[in-house]
């Protein structure tokens, strides 16, 4: 498997290789257009996708809401149905 840096690094020398391609290249063509939005994509990789932090907050909700549900059912029963309301609540 891959390691983080190695992506990294990879990816840098992608961009390197293509903006050595591209330099010579004339502007405003159909080629140089492919080229431009390959580099976008290159440097939307190489940024990488991050959980927003509302995502990481409505599983850290859900989590919570479970885990309640979870102490609260090991000392009175709970119906099956209260998992179910779990993700309403959230």
């Amino acid at each position: 498997m891959f390691k983080r840096n190695q992506i990294e690094a990879g990816l840098d020398n992608e961009i390197n290789n293509l903006l050595e391609i591209m330099e010579p290249q004339l502007k405003y063509t159909d080629d140089y257009k492919a080229m431009v939005d390959q580099l976008a994509k290159l440097y939307e990789l190489r940024k990488g996708r991050r959980v927003s932090a509302d995502v990481m907050a409505t599983i850290a909700a859900n989590l919570a809401g479970i885990i309640v549900l979870m102490n609260h059912e090991r000392a009175h029963v709970i119906a099956s149905k209260a998992f179910g309301l779990v993700k309403k609540i959230a």
